[in-house]
């Protein structure tokens, strides 16, 4: 298996975390004014700040605000569901302590980069679209969007922070270019893009207003009469507007956004394309070294989940403090997974009837295998369960491994 080291990947993907920026937030650093607002929006925002007890965040507060158009209500919900959602997620401390979650593979193979600033002097992110059905075999969909969160994070406290100190006035959005040269219904993965639009929603609740300009380029066909109408659905009208999709003949309306200087020679720009790569790399095939892979088939038990149908698998833990563990695959199609709690001894019991203690959702174990565990906190009978009852046409081939170990 190739070697990646953790480290170098975290320092070449947030190079700005080692710089000398200042600890103050954007809006002490770069304080809101009136002439930033719209009429009215100024005194919305302090009362909101006010009411929610933000030090600092004016900047932020007013992204809320539009998101919302000005209703001050529906702002202050937005905004106590997103500091919520941070304290859930420990965003505010997602660069710190244990990083092995991090996934190397994804870092190391994903084109992707922040380099060089727009005509507006909003940062530039770059993406190119690999094959997505190597991408989906070196991640799974929870790390993946846990990685999103780090890197919005990353654009929208450093990065921005370090553009509105180059420009010497605040910037508080960035533009994306995505490069689609390389998509086509070959390296089209139904799973990633689902896993794409789920970030896209995350990103529409949790950092609106955040997005200067999207722009498309070399897009192939598939994407207007296919792609783009799946993927607008989780984006708010304003979003929608902001995105222009264009096939190869895209230079023109791309330097009306960002001047050629800061456009990568192979795009047509003039800035050197070794530059630009050691920041935003070209596209690599993924080792197949890398590729989650999992227990082989033969230490795993292989069931049938019959259409429209459950399997439910009861595991005894008669001490708390005791883990459960469990992996499983399927054949060719998505399958439903949660796991349950009900009294030791209980029989057969329906969904509604058991406590849910992990989160029931479809799992992409068709793409690569799902593995978790869980401590229990108290004796009971715990159930794993696989759901395929939205399915009511195809039966399931599933194997599956689980385990309890004592404390």
């Amino acid at each position: 298996m190739e070697a990646l080291d953790l480290t170098a990947l975290r320092n070449h993907k947030f190079p700005l975390l080692r710089a000398d920026l200042p600890s103050e937030s954007l809006s002490v650093l770069f304080p809101l004014t009136e002439d930033d607002c719209e009429p009215g929006e100024f005194q919305k925002v302090q009362d909101l700040k006010a009411t929610l007890e933000l030090d600092g965040e004016e900047h932020m507060v007013l992204r809320f605000l539009r998101a919302r158009d000005g209703e001050m209500e529906q702002a202050k919900s937005m905004l106590e569901d997103h500091l919520a959602w941070r304290a859930e997620k420990g965003i505010d401390s997602i660069f710190d302590g244990d990083q092995s979650w991090l996934p190397t593979a994804l870092m190391a193979y994903m084109p992707s980069g922040v380099c060089g600033h727009a005509r507006n002097g909003c940062p530039i992110m770059w993406t190119s679209i690999p094959d997505l059905n190597q991408t989906c075999r070196i991640v799974d969909k929870a790390t993946f969007l846990r990685y999103q969160n780090m890197m919005d994070e990353y654009r929208e406290k450093v990065v921005i922070k370090a553009a509105s100190i180059a420009a010497g006035r605040a910037i508080d959005k960035t533009v994306t270019v995505m490069d689609l040269a390389n998509l086509s219904w070959a390296t089209y993965n139904k799973p990633f893009h689902q896993w794409f639009s789920a970030a896209n929603s995350v990103r529409e609740t949790q950092r609106p207003e955040s997005l200067s300009k999207v722009i498309v380029i070399n897009a192939p066909s598939l994407v207007a009469s296919v792609l783009w109408p799946i993927t607008k659905q989780a984006l708010a009208e304003k979003t929608r507007q902001k995105v222009q999709i264009l096939g190869t003949d895209y230079y023109s309306a791309l330097s009306e956004i960002i001047a050629p200087e800061n456009i990568p020679q192979k795009l047509g720009g003039e800035m050197d394309d070794a530059l630009f790569e050691k920041t935003v790399p070209a596209i690599r095939d993924i080792p197949e070294s890398l590729f989650i892979e999992g227990k082989p088939a033969e230490e795993l038990t292989e069931v049938t989940v019959g259409r429209a149908s459950t399997l439910q698998v009861d595991l005894d833990v008669e001490v708390a403090g005791s883990t459960i563990s469990w992996e499983f695959k399927t054949n060719d199609y998505d399958i439903g997974f949660g796991v349950y709690r009900k009294a030791l001894g209980s029989g057969r019991l329906k969904k509604a009837e058991m406590m849910e203690v992990v989160q029931d959702e479809k799992k992409d174990s068709h793409v690569h295998p799902e593995e978790g565990s869980l401590v229990v906190d108290e004796a009971g009978t715990y159930v794993l369960r696989w759901d395929n009852t939205y399915s009511w046409t195809r039966s399931k081939t599933l194997l599956y491994d689980c385990n309890i170990t004592a404390p």
